[in-house]
């Protein structure tokens, strides 16, 4: 309801709705895009955060691009549908868009502020996804009405 007051009240481009958050934000971006099939969102970006395996069928109707730091003993990236795990099960469905991990191995839970400053480029673990391009283009690379 948050999503659609915003809509009401401002000039906002609904085919460009975005969501990044991190620790339970994070969580909160990836059960808000799986729980909800008629979503808003264009694309999301968590960080340090973990899902559940019931959100894996919505989820792999979303651009998705994770970030996690290896070391993170908060939220554990392999484990528990931490970030490596989920992604790796988002994948294994065939989503339209192949969802991204990145980790950076030698970061603890505080993986956001490399990621958000574009510090953590060339930084992250070569097992997976690089961290190749600023966020924000990556985010702006996708609309709601691509998904349709």
């Amino acid at each position: 309801s948050f999503i659609e007051y915003l809509m009401e009240k401002y000039q906002v481009n609904k085919d460009r709705i975005y969501l990044t958050s991190l620790s339970l934000g994070g969580g909160g971006c990836w059960f808000y895009a799986g729980e909800y099939a008629d979503n808003y969102l264009a694309a999301i970006v968590p960080i340090s955060a973990s899902g559940a395996p019931g959100l894996i069928e919505n989820l792999t109707k979303i651009p998705i691009w994770a970030f996690h730091g290896g070391r993170d003993t908060t939220v554990k990236a392999y484990e528990n549908y931490g970030s490596v795990p989920l992604v790796e099960a988002i994948n294994l469905e065939t989503p339209k868009v192949r969802a991204r991990v990145t980790v950076y191995d030698n970061a603890g839970h505080d993986a956001w502020g490399i990621t958000y400053s574009g510090a953590g480029r060339n930084y992250a673990s070569k097992k997976y996804d690089s961290f190749s391009m600023d966020i924000y283009e990556w985010m702006l690379a996708y609309k709601k009405s691509d998904q349709d």
